[in-house]
């Protein structure tokens, strides 16, 4: 008995081939979107190493205070007092960051009449939380630490916050809510966190919405902006930032207005490195800035 063998249908191996490269492009794009929203919301190392702010000769407090937020974490930082002055600052660091990053520009900040108060959000350095929200909740750990600095007597008046990246877009959404925060500096700050681009941004946000309930349409410092009132901003930005492209910059001075959003645009610099290409510089104008906007 004799069998025969089928022909070869060429078509139909290439719909087989088409709908297994169809089904391993949506595997991995749904792989690598899962990642990266585990990646880019938990924090490597967390560990603050042996830097205090007294190795630049200042005394400081480890401090704790409660995030606005309802789920009420507790936030660590450290506040370095100056009494011969009410004006403060907080500062925050950006993603995967910690209170360390930005030491270095303690010495000159307390010099020029600032108490400090660095804090760890939600997610970062020694704070509560396996996680951060690109700046969701974030902004209510800011106003937490703004609730802590009233407490220990400060008025709205006194109050500036500094960030950098997602804490300068964590500032920014922070100054709307609330108007305990009388000026803002953002270095580097996204003004609307689903513009920004990538391929596999749309997969992330998704992704982060279903694994971290990270609601990524309520990110958006643009439009927190719109509610300055008379208050004020200085945006720093690189016009070479990959991360944070520089139309983000442009946006959020257009978003809050040319007469309320100071815009200071450095050519040839990339992202968050504004301090590191014109140290005296930056720290002039970001002092001249908080020294005009805060009462003493």
């Amino acid at each position: 008995m004799r069998f025969s063998k089928k022909p070869f249908n060429r078509v139909r191996f290439y719909r087989m081939v088409a709908v297994a490269l169809v089904f391993t492009l949506v595997f991995s794009y749904v792989a690598i979107s899962v990642y990266g929203a585990l990646a880019l919301t938990t924090s490597g190392n967390r560990d603050l190493g042996p830097d205090t702010p007294a190795m630049y000769g200042l005394a400081y407090e480890n401090v704790t205070f409660k995030t606005a937020a309802q789920d009420g974490l507790n936030l660590r930082g450290w506040l370095i007092p100056d009494a011969k002055t009410r004006r403060v600052l907080i500062l925050v660091p950006g993603q995967g960051g910690k209170r360390t990053d930005q030491l270095v520009l303690s010495k000159t900040f307390w010099d020029n009449g600032f108490n400090l108060l660095y804090m760890d959000p939600r997610g970062h350095g020694q704070s509560d939380g396996d996680h951060h929200t690109f700046g969701q909740y974030e902004q209510w750990d800011v106003i937490g630490a703004v609730n802590f600095l009233k407490g220990k007597g400060f008025k709205p008046e006194n109050i500036g916050v500094i960030g950098w990246s997602m804490g300068a877009a964590t500032a920014l959404l922070a100054i709307g809510q609330t108007p305990d925060i009388k000026a803002v500096v953002s270095d580097s700050g996204y003004a609307d966190l689903t513009s920004m681009h990538g391929i596999f941004s749309p997969g992330i946000m998704i992704a982060s919405r279903l694994l971290r309930g990270i609601d990524t349409t309520q990110v958006k410092p643009e439009e927190a902006l719109r509610k300055l009132g008379q208050r004020h901003v200085l945006v720093i930005h690189g016009d070479q930032d990959r991360n944070v492209p520089v139309s983000n910059a442009y946006r959020l001075q257009q978003a809050g207005g040319a007469t309320q959003v100071e815009l200071w645009v450095l050519p040839g610099v990339g992202h968050v490195g504004a301090y590191g290409s014109q140290p005296d510089e930056y720290m002039r104008r970001v002092t001249t800035f908080f020294n005009q906007e805060l009462e003493p």
